[in-house]
């Protein structure tokens, strides 16, 4: 352990034990709170920080900067309740404006608390006596946070209808309504230019982020929280070919004239086409080796016959194009390990939609254990033993899946559920390979990146299956897309609102794709409607669609795309 290192984890211990911790606000709060009752806590102690054992020190003197952080903070803009950072990370990237605006708004637990400012005595307060309600399950920086969003927009957060009446069954009563309480803590704290939730630029919040260095060139923060550090990919170790399914060659064409303007991993690119194809490709400009696979079989098995003489490749579709980065994260250690993300494959994320659950239960034929849902596009495979699952899976199902059926998981009707990334893990689980050669990673808790970007929609591509050329109407989309009331109609049916304390299920799901033509993507959840109005205003307010105000504490988040039904008394006019 470096020296720096050492002493912060010497001081972290000392903090642990009277810090404030998650999930259960009350309990460990008491210490704290009774130091403060007591006057335990002298003029010169009057900012508390409260650290988890996964912040880490990225530069000597962290404690210094963070007090000089505070005291020039308290000088400059007078008393603070709580100094402290907003998630800082791009796991939230894929789904930012549909977290509720506390979520998005609130200051991670890692923080320096002012215990002698009389709204951090309140909030404290509010907390111990929420003991037996079902807001003590909220982590308690996330229960601050919406306390102070129910106070700026005298909204409450909504609670499940089964939790409100089990809560009135055990107790007898209603569940607290607070908002006036709140609403005049606001007034009188947050009002009139005062600040007293503010931002920190030594302590950086990346929780439950996987990051690369390049994460962290610019990273000016003394300390990081939450995030797991990973090697990026080496060409030099890491010889990776793409795959592109292709249909018509104008797509894969399309992909390939853009790759070079990406900062990628791959050194050459196997596209698989039908019969039908000309040797056009070949010609399009890149500096990659692009050769030409005409299939064999059905394309529903391009994973298993494509080509490849690199240890290591990944397969997309010709409807997607590289994006600007593609980010393939390495443990750092002696296996040099790719890390997977993948999706829970249970009843929420999984099971209540078919496509998903065929190809769980396609999967579990290999191993029954099997609990993952591994994104074709995200998974980086090994040829070797791509090689040997193929075999494997054409031994027990034939070489165009033709006994797939027998295994009594209903599949699409026209073709049977080819070789899928899941199925491919769930053999090397059956192996006893999986964690030997990648460490998997919950995205809906670490997050994912999209090393592919979506160039046509899944209308185009459905379409293109029943024969409609997608060009043209990529194109006819294209000519209609100039009217921007539109678009913004479209974005502004997202709704920012409280649903529930942040979980795994507040995370929207990505697609499952199985690489082929026909039925390729079908979503894990439906996609909402536009809401109603969210009740509980305050009496007089109204209601309508909306772009939020910037926030005292953090006007950068507030911009045009974030939409949604909100007191207009909050709110400007939603525009692009």
């Amino acid at each position: 352990v470096k020296p720096v290192e050492e002493a912060f984890l010497r001081i972290m211990k000392q903090m642990v034990a009277s810090s404030i911790r998650k999930n259960n606000p009350t309990m460990h709060t008491n210490t704290l709170k009774q130091r403060v009752r007591s006057k335990r806590v002298s003029i010169k102690e009057e900012e508390t920080t409260a650290a988890a054992p996964d912040c880490m020190p990225m530069k000597k003197y962290w404690l210094d900067s963070l007090l000089e952080e505070a005291e020039g903070s308290f000088l400059e803009h007078g008393p603070f309740a709580i100094l402290g950072s907003k998630y800082d990370g791009d796991s939230w990237d894929r789904f930012r404006d549909s977290l509720p605006l506390s979520l998005q708004h609130h200051v991670n637990g890692n923080a320096v608390y002012n215990v002698s400012h009389p709204l951090f005595l309140d909030l404290l307060d509010q907390l111990e006596s929420e003991s037996d309600t079902p807001y003590n399950a909220v982590p308690y920086d996330y229960r601050i946070s919406q306390i102070l969003i129910e106070g700026m927009l005298g909204v409450p957060p909504e609670v499940p209808p089964k939790i409100i009446k089990e809560y009135l069954a055990d107790k007898g009563r209603e569940l607290p309504i607070n908002t006036r309480k709140f609403h005049k803590w606001w007034e009188m704290y947050c009002g009139h230019d005062q600040n007293p939730i503010r931002e920190s630029r030594v302590i950086a919040n990346y929780a439950g982020t996987n990051l690369s260095p390049r994460h962290l060139v610019n990273e000016t923060a003394s300390i990081i929280h939450g995030a797991n550090l990973y090697l990026p990919w080496d060409k030099s170790k890491h010889e990776i070919t793409l795959v592109i399914p292709d249909w018509q060659e104008e797509l894969s064409g399309d992909l390939i004239s853009q790759i070079d303007s990406s900062t990628h991993p791959f050194s050459k690119i196997v596209v698989m086409v039908p019969d039908s194809i000309s040797e056009s490709l070949l010609h399009v400009d890149t500096s990659l080796h692009v050769s030409i696979e005409r299939r064999s079989r059905p394309d529903y098995m391009d994973l298993c016959t494509a080509p490849i003489d690199t240890e290591w490749f990944m397969i997309i579709n010709s409807y997607h194009i590289v994006a600007p980065y593609v980010e393939l994260l390495f443990t750092d250690d002696k296996q040099r390990r790719p890390v997977i993300p993948f999706t829970p494959a249970d009843d929420y994320h999984c099971a209540n939609f078919r496509r998903c659950y065929e190809i769980h239960e396609s999967s579990k034929q290999f191993s029954p254990e099997n609990s993952m849902i591994i994104q074709d596009f995200d998974m980086l495979f090994r040829t070797e033993e791509r090689d040997a699952f193929c075999s494997e899976w054409v031994q027990r199902y034939g070489e165009e899946g033709d006994r797939v059926h027998t295994t009594g998981v209903s599949t699409h009707k026209e073709k049977p559920l080819g070789p899928t990334a899941t199925s491919y893990v769930s053999y090397l689980l059956m192996m006893g390979l999986a964690d030997n050669l990648y460490l998997f990673s919950d995205s809906t808790i670490f997050g994912a990146r999209d090393n592919f970007l979506r160039e046509y929609s899944e209308e185009e591509e459905m379409a293109a299956a029943s024969g409609i050329p997608v060009l043209s109407s990529h194109l006819l989309r294209n000519r209609g897309a100039g009217d921007a009331k539109s678009r913004q109609e479209v974005k502004c049916s997202r709704r920012i609102q409280d649903i529930q304390a942040p979980s795994t299920s507040s995370v929207p799901q990505p697609s499952i794709s199985t690489g082929t033509e026909t039925d390729t993507t079908t979503t894990l959840s439906p996609t909402p409607a536009p809401a109603p109005a969210p009740t509980g205003f305050l009496p007089g307010r109204c209601e309508s669609w909306c772009h939020i105000v910037p926030i005292s504490w953090h006007p950068g988040d507030a911009h045009p795309g974030m939409c949604s039904w909100w007191p207009c008394g909050n709110c400007l006019p939603c525009q692009v």
